[in-house]
């Protein structure tokens, strides 16, 4: 699987007609659609099986693959439109970011980190959260096993390779005083496999579980997540004017993708399937220990996609205080639970 970084999409996607999993081609990925016809009632449906499914947009944040797998299983036939939806789901790449697309009209919803929600929102963007997908931010730095490293403060005097704009990254660099470090832009695994003291940014689904069990180099890794700093991760966001002008349209596609991470989760063999036809150097390995790892209590809340205020105040406050996002920024307008399914 590739290496995650801040991911684009091809916009020429954005006017291709809908086709039920058509490869279509940008980079390694193809646009994925939903376009069968619905069956009868099922549970939790919310649209007449009868009805014309709306035609709805969601651009991914980086391939087509399991991290994303909630929103591919979105566009599997018949999942969207037992929700009244047909659903065309855009693979991202390394050249286009989700929230100017969205945020322009170019899709009408979006895959991003909460964190990047908010430096949008300190920039006059207005997007708004509507789903907190994963639970825990998996984000962590990771390090040769023979470098002696114990925790993110042992990190100076060395030679990072990071995502240099990334709002975890600043915060890191401030609460632990990280100043004496040689931060250059994300190597990927070759060059991380060839130097010995060079510390680098990862997955922790991703690039230990490579080098470990696939590459033979022994590694180690901190989540970021075990300093307090936790985001929520790959959730699903849209605009305010969506939000006032279509609420209907919004509320459908959140209780779709609750029901197409809880659908994956159960049963990720379709996903996978799938996943493995779009982006073709897909690594099943990989895909199967990210299963198992998101299987595991703690990486989705509960019911599926809830946020909370006091995780979205903390979140806002870490920022603040690393000089990432104005002392003057509301929080509560960066994200909202009033679509979430409770049931």
């Amino acid at each position: 699987m590739k290496p995650h970084r801040w991911p684009r999409i091809c916009l020429s996607l954005i006017a291709l007609p809908l086709l039920s999993l058509v490869a279509v081609g940008c980079g390694s990925g193809s646009a994925v659609t939903s376009t069968a016809v619905a069956a009868g009632a099922t549970s939790g449906q919310i649209a007449p099986a009868s009805a014309k499914p709306q035609q709805v947009s969601i651009l991914l944040n980086w391939f087509a693959d399991v991290e994303r797998g909630g929103y591919v299983n979105m566009a599997l036939p018949g999942e969207g439109t037992k929700y009244g939806l047909d659903v065309k789901v855009i693979p991202g790449s390394p050249s286009v970011q989700t929230i100017p697309q969205v945020a322009s009209g170019q899709a009408q919803f979006g895959v991003a980190q909460a964190d990047q929600i908010l430096q949008a929102r300190a920039k006059g963007v207005p997007v708004v959260q509507i789903f907190g997908g994963w639970n825990r931010f998996p984000t962590c730095l990771m390090w040769h096993s023979n470098q002696h490293i114990s925790g993110f403060a042992d990190m100076n005097g060395r030679t990072l390779a990071v995502d240099l704009a990334g709002a975890y990254w600043l915060y890191l660099k401030w609460r632990y005083h990280l100043n004496n470090v040689k931060v250059i832009p994300y190597q990927g695994l070759a060059v991380f496999k060839q130097q010995q003291t060079l510390v680098h940014q990862c997955f922790i689904e991703a690039e230990p579980w490579q080098e470990n069990h696939e590459l033979g180099v022994p590694t180690d890794a901190l989540l970021v997540s075990s300093t307090g700093y936790d985001p929520y991760a790959n959730g699903l966001f849209t605009t305010e004017t969506m939000i006032k002008e279509h609420p209907d349209l919004v509320k459908k596609v959140v209780a779709a993708a609750q029901n197409g991470w809880s659908t994956f989760l159960a049963n990720p063999a379709p996903v996978r399937a799938d996943v493995a036809k779009l982006t073709k150097d897909t690594d099943l390995k990989q895909f199967d220990h990210t299963i198992d790892l998101l299987r595991q209590p703690g990486w989705f809340a509960d019911p599926l996609g809830a946020m909370t205020k006091a995780r979205w105040n903390t979140l806002a406050a870490q920022l603040k205080a690393a000089g990432v996002i104005p002392s003057t920024l509301d929080p509560s307008a960066a994200w909202t639970d009033q679509f979430i399914p409770t049931h």
